[in-house]
């Protein structure tokens, strides 16, 4: 019975001598392979010896020298496929790059927007913020205005009624009134070139002229008036020369201690 001997050429994996023992180690680290085709160490004559280790054995030379064509052919075959493969994975990988190229670009493209759309936010907060202050600015000037407004207005209509009750000699309600009056207008110090101001002012002074000639009258009238009871309206008078200020009370002061000591002065001089 003829011995059979195993062939080691059905899976046999295609592989070159001509490749370089660096690069076959690199082969060999990538596909990892357990071929003994694909070792390094890999002895051709070695191996055909096994095959064909007498005469007898040649009478399988043919059979084998099929199997390899066919091996051959099959890895030519593989190589094709894989070359085209390759290269659908070198087009698709291109355009993969491109796309993430695309995408890197629009990327950037807005981060720039959001950049830009910031820069313009802050601006924007900023020129809020100077409106803020400007109509905060406004609103206090807006607010002292009509303050200012309110006070002049009381002064134009406390100075009216002080029209109406000097002549009608109303002493207590014009010495309220006074003491309110000559207490606002320095408030209105700084805008004395106002006419209306200016015309205001130059009622009150008329006004106070008016009460000091009208109050000297009353002050005559009382000191000719000997061994009668002091008039009522004495208190009031009074109340109207402390509104007029110091100065005013201090002149009547003078007057009436001359007038009560005239008689006396006559007649120690003669």
């Amino acid at each position: 019975m003829e011995t059979v001997k195993k062939d080691p050429i059905t899976e046999i994996p295609y592989t070159s001598d001509s490749y370089s023992p660096e690069l076959t180690n690199l082969i060999a680290e990538v596909v990892q392979t357990q071929e003994q085709f694909d070792q390094p160490t890999f002895d051709r004559i070695k191996y055909i010896n096994n095959l064909f280790p007498d005469v007898e054995s040649l009478q399988y030379l043919d059979p084998v020298i099929v199997k390899l064509k066919r091996r051959v052919s099959k890895l030519d075959e593989e190589m094709v496929v894989s070359v085209r493969l390759q290269g659908g994975v070198g087009a698709k990988g291109k355009k993969d790059l491109d796309d993430a190229k695309k995408s890197v670009n629009e990327l950037f493209e807005k981060v720039k927007d959001i950049k830009t759309k910031a820069d313009q936010s802050e601006r924007m907060v900023v020129e809020i913020t100077k409106d803020i202050k400007s109509l905060d600015h406004a609103k206090k000037y807006l607010t002292s205005s009509i303050s200012f407004l309110k006070k002049l207005r009381m002064q134009m209509a406390d100075v009216f009624q002080l029209k109406i009750l000097v002549p009608k000699k109303q002493y207590r309600e014009i010495g309220n009134l006074l003491e309110a009056v000559l207490q606002r207008q320095s408030e209105f110090v700084a805008y004395t070139n106002v006419p209306k101001i200016k015309q205001i002012n130059t009622d009150i002074e008329a006004i106070k002229d008016s009460l000091n000639r009208l109050i000297d009258s009353e002050f005559k009238r009382f000191d000719t008036q000997e061994g009668t009871p002091i008039d009522s309206k004495i208190g009031d008078i009074c109340f109207v020369v402390d509104a007029l200020g110091h100065k005013m009370k201090n002149d009547f002061i003078t007057k009436f201690v001359e007038g009560q000591l005239q008689d006396y002065k006559t007649s120690f001089e003669s």
